[in-house]
């Protein structure tokens, strides 16, 4: 997958800094979660999307979710809070 395929987060879009929210675009469909959650906000790591799927922070589709390679689907909805 190429990185220019995928939409830029844009933070403005969300309700506060710490708040993101998106739907999986398709050049996303099949990738880890915490690639694609890398891949759409600007300067969040691998690392650190590791970290908040951990911490129990990240939802796909409405429901918590606690697995990093968990393989992300176009239109899925994917969110999560950053701690303050």
């Amino acid at each position: 997958m190429l990185e220019d395929d995928v939409p830029p987060f844009n933070p403005m879009s969300a309700s506060t800094a710490y708040e993101f929210d998106f739907v999986v675009p398709g050049p996303l469909a099949g990738e880890r979660l915490d690639r694609a959650m890398a891949a759409v906000a600007d300067g969040l790591t691998r690392g650190e999307a590791r970290r908040l799927i951990a911490a129990g922070v990240v939802f796909v589709g409405g429901r918590r979710t606690g697995i990093c390679s968990r393989q992300v689907r176009e239109g899925e909805r994917l969110s999560w809070n950053l701690p303050s």
